[in-house]
C-alpha cells in the first residue's frame, strides 16, 4: 500500500478528505442515538465510535507521514532520472568505446594474420630454397653420372658396330644355311608324304580292331561258360538206359581219359545224380579244353598248327603293339577261307567231345547232346570273335594261381550244392579246372579279369560218386540190377521219357537253325 501511495500521492490525499466528513455523518448520527438510546449496547457502540475515532486521528497522522515520505521519494526519483540519463549517456559513450575497441581488435588481428601469412610465406620459401639446392645437388650428381653413363654407351655402341658387322656376316651364312634347310625340309616332307601313304597301305592290309568295353568282353566270356554248364547239366540229367551201362568198353574213353587219369575223377555206372553231375562236369572240361585249343585261337589259318598263338604271346610280353598290328594283318589274310576254317574247326571240336561219350549214349540223347555241344561252340567262337580283335591280347588259362581265393567251385544247379567255398589247395593234382580265366597279356604285365572254375576233390557229389564205386559190386551184377530196373519201369513212362527227348533234340535243332 505504501508503494501505492508512493506512486500517487494526489490519489491518498483525496481518500483521506473524502474519509473525514463521512465519519462525521457517522459521529453525528451516533450522538443522536445516544439521545434517543441511553442502553449499555449503545455505550458500546459510543466506545466503538470512540475507538475509531481515535484511530482516524492516527489514520491522519499516517497521511502526514505519508505525504512527507512522498515528497522524499519525489526527490529521489528526480535524483534518480538524472542518474538514468547519466547513465544512459555512459552507455552511449561505452558503446562509442566498444566500436573504436573492436575497430582496433580487427586492425590488430588483420595486421597478425599478415605477420602469420609472412611468416608462412618465408617458411615455404626456405624451404623451396633447401629443396632447390638439394635438386641443384643432385642434379650435379647426377650430371656426373650420366657423362660416365654416356662414355660407357659410346663404348658399348663401339662394340655393338663392330657386333653389327660380325652379325651381318652370320647372318648372309644363317641365310644360305637356312636355305639349305628348307630345300631339306621340303625333300623330308616329300619322304614323310611317301612314308605315310605306304604305312597307310600297310595299315590297310590289317582288318583293324573292334572297340568294345572291358566289362563286355568279360561278361561274354564268363556268360559262355554259365550257358554251357546250364545246356549240358540239363542234357545229362536225362537218364541212361540199362544198354548204355552193359557196353562197359564204351566208358574207357572217358575214364581213360588224360583229365579222368590225372584228376582221378570216378564215374560210377548209374543214374544217381552224383553219377550225372560228375559226367557233366567232365565232359565240360574237356569241351572247355577243346575250344580253347582249337576256337580260341587268334587266326585260323593253320588252326591245327599251336605255333602261330605261341608266337604272339610271346610278342605280346615284349612288344604288344607289335603283336596287335602283327594279329591283325594275320587276320586279314584270306577272311573267308579263315571263317570256313573255323566253321570246320567248329564241327570237330563237337565231333572230338562227342567221341568220349558217343557209344554211351542212345541215339535220341547223341541229337540232342550234338546240338547242344554244337550251340556251345558257337557261342564260344562268337565270343572270341569280339575279343580276338580286341586290340589288346587276351588268353585263356586253365592254371590256378598261388591264392586259396582267386577260383570259383564248380557249382551244380541242383539242390545238392558243391563245395562253394570250401577251403582246398587250388593245385592239388586232383582239383579239376573246368572252366578257364581270361587274362589280358601286355608288355611282361598279366592282368587277370577273371578266375578260374574249379571241381574241388571234396566236393560233395564227387565224395557220393566215390562212395558209390565203393559200394558198386562187379560189372555184370551191376547191368543185371539196372536191366532189371529198366524193364520194371512202365511203358507210358519210357514213351514220356523219349517223347521229351525228341522235343528237346528238336527245340534244340530249330535253335541252332535259327
Amino acid at each position: 500500500m505504501s508503494a501505492m501511495t508512493c506512486e500517487n500521492p494526489s490519489m491518498a490525499a483525496a481518500a483521506s478528505s473524502s474519509l473525514v466528513p463521512e465519519a462525521q455523518t457517522i459521529l453525528s448520527f451516533f450522538d443522536q442515538l445516544k439521545a434517543l438510546s441511553p442502553s449499555v449496547g449503545f455505550e458500546m457502540i459510543m466506545n466503538i465510535c470512540e475507538d475509531n475515532r481515535k484511530l482516524q486521528g492516527r489514520l491522519d497522522d499516517m497521511s502526514n507521514k505519508v505525504k512527507k515520505r512522498e515528497a522524499t521519494i519525489d526527490g529521489m526519483l528526480e535524483v534518480n532520472e538524472k542518474a538514468k540519463s547519466q547513465h544512459r549517456e555512459t552507455i552511449v559513450q561505452v558503446q562509442k568505446l566498444e566500436k573504436v575497441i573492436q575497430e582496433k581488435e580487427s586492425l590488430v588481428e588483420k595486421q597478425i594474420r599478415g605477420l602469420c601469412d609472412r611468416d608462412t610465406q618465408i617458411k615455404k620459401l626456405t624451404a623451396e630454397m633447401k629443396k632447390q639446392a638439394d635438386h641443384l645437388a643432385r642434379t650435379k650428381q647426377e650430371c656426373g653420372t650420366l657423362q660416365g653413363t654416356i662414355e660407357a654407351k659410346d663404348t658399348i655402341i663401339t662394340g655393338l658396330k663392330t657386333d653389327k658387322v660380325n652379325l651381318t656376316d652370320r647372318l648372309t651364312r644363317l641365310e644360305k644355311l637356312n636355305s639349305d634347310i628348307e630345300e631339306a625340309n621340303q625333300n623330308l616332307k616329300s619322304t614323310l608324304a611317301d612314308v605315310q601313304a605306304k604305312l597307310c597301305r600297310v595299315e590297310g592290309f590289317t582288318v583293324g580292331h573292334i572297340d568294345s568295353e572291358e566289362n563286355i568282353l568279360i561278361d561274354s566270356f564268363t556268360g559262355l561258360w554259365e550257358l554251357a554248364k546250364t545246356k549240358l547239366n540239363s542234357a545229362f540229367a536225362v537218364d541212361l538206359p540199362p544198354e548204355s551201362f552193359q557196353n562197359v568198353s564204351a566208358w574207357s574213353k572217358l575214364k581213360e581219359s588224360h583229365l579222368a587219369q590225372t584228376h582221378r575223377i570216378p564215374l560210377p555206372y548209374s543214374n544217381s545224380q552224383a553219377a550225372k553231375q560228375v559226367r557233366s562236369a567232365l565232359v565240360l572240361a574237356i569241351l572247355a579244353r577243346e575250344i580253347d585249343q582249337h576256337v580260341f585261337q587268334p587266326v585260323y589259318i593253320l588252326p591245327t598248327d599251336p605255333r602261330i598263338r605261341q608266337t604272339l604271346k610271346y610278342l605280346a610280353r615284349t612288344d604288344f603293339e607289335k603283336e596287335s598290328f602283327c594279329r591283325s594283318l594275320l587276320q586279314s589274310i584270306n577272311p573267308d577261307m579263315q571263317d570256313k576254317s573255323l566253321q570246320t574247326t567248329i564241327k570237330n571240336v563237337v565231333s572230338n567231345v562227342l567221341c568220349y561219350i558217343d557209344d554211351i549214349l542212345p541215339d535220341t540223347q547223341r541229337a540232342s547232346l550234338y546240338s547242344e555241344i554244337e550251340v556251345i561252340v558257337r557261342k564260344a567262337a562268337e565270343v572270341w570273335q569280339l575279343i580276338r580283335r580286341s586290340k589288346r591280347m587276351y588268353e585263356p588259362d586253365f592254371d590256378p594261381l598261388e591264392s586259396d581265393e582267386d577260383w570259383i567251385a564248380f557249382d551244380a544247379p541242383d539242390k545238392e550244392r558243391s563245395a562253394s567255398g570250401s577251403k582246398h589247395n587250388p593245385r592239388e593234382p586232383d582239383t579239376l579246372t573246368v572252366f578257364p580265366r581270361l587274362s589280358s597279356i601286355e608288355n611282361n604285365n598279366v592282368i587277370d579279369y577273371s578266375v578260374v572254375i574249379q571241381l574241388a576233390s571234396s566236393s560233395h557229389f564227387l565224395s557220393k560218386a566215390r562212395s558209390e564205386i565203393k559200394r558198386e559190386p562187379s560189372s555184370s551184377s551191376v547191368v543185371r540190377k539196372m536191366a532189371q530196373t529198366w524193364r520194371n519201369r512202365s511203358v507210358t513212362s519210357k514213351d514220356t521219357n523219349v517223347r521229351q527227348s525228341l522235343e528237346l533234340a528238336n527245340g534244340h535243332n530249330k535253335v541252332n537253325s535259327k
